[in-house]
């Protein structure tokens, strides 16, 4: 057996989706605790308690998409030696405009937090329904 562990032996959407499936049900556990707690086993508080935690989660990915610094902007570096100093400063500015106009892109664990929400917020929608004997 090499050195390696389980989790670098899968690939990469298995590791996304476990890692999405475990923030999902460490979310529905909380939720139920927080519900257990407090003593609302009724369906109403137990989807509203879910679809306060679907936007906390939808905030949370906010939060890490806000505060992960963006990547650096690319040095043009050395203009060639036949370039002109006017001409260098226009590539050099054309460069820049380029990269501020470029999409910032999102970051992997806030993409997690936001389809986690969303689930969350379906299973919310699906309580009363399921457990309440009521339709949607």
């Amino acid at each position: 057996m090499s050195g390696e562990s389980w989790w670098s032996r899968l690939p990469a959407p298995a590791q996304w989706f476990l890692r999405w499936l475990a923030l999902v049900l460490a979310n529905l556990l909380l939720v139920g605790a927080v519900c257990l707690v407090m003593g609302w086993t009724d369906t109403v508080r137990i989807s509203n308690a879910l679809f306060f935690d679907a936007a906390a989660l939808l905030l949370l990915g906010l939060l890490i998409q806000w505060t992960v610094p963006a990547p650096s902007a690319p040095s043009a570096g050395a203009p060639p030696p036949s370039m002109g100093d006017k001409e260098a400063q226009r590539v050099e500015q054309m460069l820049e405009e380029r990269w501020r106009r470029r999409q910032r892109p999102i970051h992997g664990w806030a993409v997690l937090c936001f389809t986690a929400a969303v689930a969350i917020f379906g299973i919310s929608l699906l309580v009363p329904a399921v457990w309440g004997g009521g339709g949607l």
